[in-house]
């Protein structure tokens, strides 16, 4: 089913978190700007159940074998952002996939456009002995992210590069996952989820952290951040988050 694919990974974030937490992912910092990510995701079953019906729809055949992950489609996603490499992409089971990949600069791993160039997701400084790395996402910059994953013109497709790319009222963005959900859950039991749902990020640096702005410390290298769902649905404000660490 090829239009579902496009949204995939963002659909599987929001239905991640509100799974608690399906989606596994990791920064680890070499040095200054290199490093690796690691992504797991684990494909919750009201988001395979809801793909499943798209399918269905457009007149594929659905069995619990079937894995809505397109592999092919992701690779060249990941082929448009000259800053990073994909190492692995490896389908653990018909509902989890793993995505390893390696980038020379964590500032320029996402396509060059004039909104990431200006206002990058990533940006790191020097002062001495300390190095800080900075994240912002805001509704432009959102755009290189997007750009990754080849999106379709179908409904969902661009209800979703809609919802990112101009934010939106959190109030407003609840009852929009409330009505995509309701005939696969409670509407109360969608929204206490909503409620609850957040999406965790790790970034392991190289060096003893000293600072952390927007997160919490995991470990003397590691820092957690923590966003909550409808906030990062919405961007509004934009999120920030920092970490600064000994070199």
């Amino acid at each position: 089913m090829r239009n579902a694919t496009p949204v995939l990974l963002i659909l599987s974030l929001i239905l991640a978190a509100l799974s608690s937490c399906s989606v596994a992912s990791s920064i680890q910092l070499e040095d200054a700007a290199a490093g690796n990510v690691n992504t797991r995701i684990t494909m919750d079953p009201l988001l395979r159940e809801y793909l499943g019906d798209l399918a269905e729809v457009q007149g594929a055949d659905v069995d619990e074998s079937t894995s809505f992950f397109d592999t092919a489609a992701l690779t060249a996603g990941f082929a448009t952002a000259d800053g990073i490499s994909l190492t692995g992409l490896i389908l653990e089971a018909p509902e989890t996939l793993r995505i390893l990949a390696s980038f020379a600069d964590i500032q320029h791993i996402f396509p060059g456009n004039i909104d990431t160039r200006s206002n990058p997701v990533f940006s790191f400084r020097r002062s001495g002995n300390t190095g800080t790395l900075n994240i912002r996402i805001d509704s432009r910059n959102v755009a290189s992210i997007l750009e990754m994953i080849p999106m379709g013109s179908d409904p969902v497709s661009q209800t979703v590069t809609g919802v990112f790319q101009n934010g939106g009222d959190e109030e407003e963005l609840k009852e929009m996952l409330i009505w995509t959900f309701e005939e696969y859950a409670p509407a109360d039991t969608i929204e206490r989820m909503i409620d609850s749902a957040a999406i965790l990020l790790r970034i392991q640096v190289p060096g003893r952290i000293e600072n952390i702005e927007g997160g919490i410390r995991h470990s003397a290298d590691t820092a957690e951040f923590r966003i909550p769902l409808l906030r990062f649905m919405s961007l509004n404000p934009p999120l920030e988050f920092a970490v600064s660490y000994s070199l």
